[in-house]
C-alpha cells in the first residue's frame, strides 16, 4: 500500500475510532492527527478537514461495493439485497453523518453505486432509495436488510428498472 494510502488509512480509522465516544463537531483535527500518530501536516496533505475524511470513508466503502458487483451477473433484487445488507452494516455512520447534518455525502454515494445516466427516472429512483435509508435510519426503524430489501422491491418498478439497467450493458 502506498504511504499516501497508508496515511489516508490511519487517519480515517483514528476518526472512526473518535467518533464511538466523541460528536463528529467535538472532534479537533488535533484529536485525528494525535491518535493517528501523524503530523497535522501529514492530515492536510491527505484531508482539508472532518467532511473530507467522511467523504473518504463513503467513497472507499462505495469503491468496495462496486468493484464487488461490477460485471455481475446477479439479479436486480440480489444487488438491492447486498446494497441495503451494506446500508443496515453502516447504520452508525450514517446516524453520525446525519447529525452533522452531511447526508448529502450519502445522497451523492447513492448516485455513484447506481452509476445511473442522468435522466428523470435514474434521479427519481436514488432520491427515492437514498430518502428511503434516511428514514430508515432517522426513524430507528428494525427492519432487517432482508426486510428493507423486500420494501424496497415492492415500491420499484422492477421491469422498468430492469429494462433501464439493460439500456446500459
Amino acid at each position: 500500500m502506498p504511504r499516501i494510502e497508508k496515511s489516508r488509512k490511519y487517519i480515517s480509522d483514528a476518526f472512526l475510532y473518535l467518533l464511538k465516544d466523541k460528536k463528529y463537531e467535538d472532534i479537533t483535527i488535533n484529536d485525528i492527527v494525535e491518535k493517528a500518530g501523524v503530523s497535522r501536516m501529514t492530515f492536510y496533505r491527505q484531508f482539508y478537514d472532518k467532511k473530507e475524511i467522511l467523504k473518504y470513508i463513503l467513497d472507499t466503502k462505495t469503491d468496495e461495493y462496486i468493484a464487488k458487483y461490477k460485471g455481475s451477473n446477479c439479479s436486480i433484487e440480489e444487488r438491492i439485497l447486498q446494497g441495503v445488507t451494506l446500508l443496515v452494516k453502516e447504520r452508525k455512520l450514517t446516524e453520525i453523518i446525519i447529525a452533522a447534518d452531511l447526508y448529502n455525502l450519502v445522497k451523492e454515494e447513492f448516485v455513484r453505486a447506481i452509476t445511473a445516466e442522468p435522466n428523470f427516472y435514474n434521479s427519481f429512483l436514488i432520491g427515492g432509495l437514498a430518502n428511503i435509508y434516511y428514514y430508515y435510519v432517522s426513524e430507528k426503524r428494525t427492519e432487517t436488510a432482508e426486510e428493507l430489501a423486500d420494501i424496497i422491491i415492492k415500491e420499484i418498478d422492477i421491469v422498468t428498472l430492469k429494462e433501464e439497467l439493460q439500456k446500459r450493458k
